[in-house]
């Protein structure tokens, strides 16, 4: 009879501030650190191994060279969204965050960063501790790659994301452990939608199913390694990891009632015209009147492609909606979350 093998219990500390440059390392006495405790897959680190081969007749093995040319260190999760999750994803996945207060919690709007000025993200530290390891493995360098967040009737909010490291890493020796961070996950009921076309009116009514909103940083992984770089066990890890070309990285997905949403999707879609949209969710009690929140908005988008389908007798639309640059906000689009940590993305000492 074969063995079960558990997923191994993973406690991991992520840490809200950013590093002073990419890869450099923040003390482990930080404050504000979060923590969270989950089963899966633990931060891998990856050696690229090179090696050599014997040539000539019945020597079809790998010979004595075996070089490791680098080292990179990757991470994906999914979980339940609530707002210390969704405001650590967006400020390590866009860049970019102004914040002020609001009652007695703080309200973050993350945009993507402006490359332009700056193609190098923030980046931050995450450590781990493993139930089969008594120590905290801290990986350097981290930056979200991608992420999705969303849901659907009767679920909770979700959101996935890949973070990519320099691959180096260090022990934790004096993390104090923080209180975990914990509120109750956004419901997907919670959600109100306002969406307008041209008139600017609240005039498209839309009655969802579901929804899901993409983002992705198209990281330029192999440009890191630079010449005289920082060597760990005698390879080479990143000195950078900045974004690629980010046009149609981002989209929100719909799925919608057609029989209770009243909006001519083909009418918009084949005239070209744009929509803005905002999800807003409301979600547990923070103290006071304030609750924590997560709001999406799109203030100029369009329809990038309709689908029409069937739901037993129930006609559903599948669409997908793409930001253009408003100028407004300086930005394609924003996520704001509402939660009682006063900052993210300030420089560690």
């Amino acid at each position: 009879m074969a063995a079960t093998v558990r997923k191994p219990l993973i406690r991991q500390i992520l840490w809200p501030k950013k590093e002073p440059t990419y890869g450099a390392e923040i003390a482990d006495a930080e404050a504000g650190l979060q923590c969270i405790t989950f089963k899966g897959e633990r931060f891998t680190r990856k050696a690229d191994i090179q090696k050599g081969d014997q040539v000539g007749r019945g020597h079809e093995y790998d010979d004595e060279i075996r070089v490791n040319n680098g080292w990179s260190a990757d991470c994906s999760r999914s979980q339940d969204l609530d707002s210390f999750s969704a405001a650590w994803i967006c400020a390590f996945g866009l860049g970019s965050v102004s914040t002020g207060a609001t009652g007695s919690g703080y309200r973050h709007t993350f945009k993507p960063l402006d490359i332009a000025t700056s193609p190098q993200l923030p980046s931050t530290c995450v450590a781990e501790l493993q139930s089969d390891q008594a120590r905290y493995r801290k990986h350097l360098g981290c930056i979200v790659t991608d992420f999705d967040m969303g849901g659907g009737r009767n679920t909770w909010l979700s959101g996935s994301y890949n973070v990519q490291g320099s691959g180096k890493v260090t022990d934790g020796t004096a993390i104090v452990v923080p209180t975990l961070s914990s509120a109750s996950p956004f419901r997907f009921s919670d959600i109100s939608v306002c969406a307008t076309g041209a008139s600017g009116a609240t005039d498209r009514v839309l009655y969802l199913r579901s929804f899901r909103v993409k983002h992705a940083n198209n990281l330029l992984s192999d440009d890191g390694y630079l010449c005289a770089s920082t060597l760990v066990n005698s390879a080479p890890v990143r000195q950078r990891l900045e974004v690629g070309n980010r046009k149609g990285a981002t989209s929100m997905e719909m799925i919608l009632d057609l029989q209770r949403s009243s909006v001519a999707l083909d009418t918009d879609y084949e005239a070209g015209t744009a929509w803005a949209v905002t999800l807003t969710c409301v979600g547990s009690l923070i103290s006071g009147a304030t609750y924590n929140e997560i709001k999406f908005v799109m203030p100029v988008c369009y329809i990038d492609d309709l689908v029409h389908d069937w739901d037993g007798d129930v006609g559903v639309g599948k669409l997908t909606l793409m930001p253009h640059y408003d100028s407004g906000t300086s930005a394609p689009f924003n996520i704001q979350v509402v939660n009682n940590i006063p900052t993210y993305l300030s420089a560690a000492a």
